[in-house]
């Protein structure tokens, strides 16, 4: 019993760090995207292509600036 509420409680941890990881991962993408849009301001941008700079389909995209 010990060792399944042990397992239990690692696979939550590690669930938390997964999504601490995602996040991180996300804003540093987010980051560098909106770097790329300051160093490009004199071009016209579309969403798809500043979501295709991230590696996002359009849609995903947008959803991560909800957030």
């Amino acid at each position: 019993m010990y060792i399944e509420q042990h397992s239990r409680y690692q696979n939550k941890a590690n669930n938390i760090q997964l999504r601490y990881d995602d996040k991180q991962f996300h804003t540093t993408v987010i980051k560098d995207v909106l770097l790329w849009i300051e160093h490009n301001l004199d071009q016209s941008l579309l969403l798809d292509d500043v979501a295709n700079k991230a590696g996002y389909t359009k849609w995903y995209f947008q959803r991560l600036f909800k957030k």
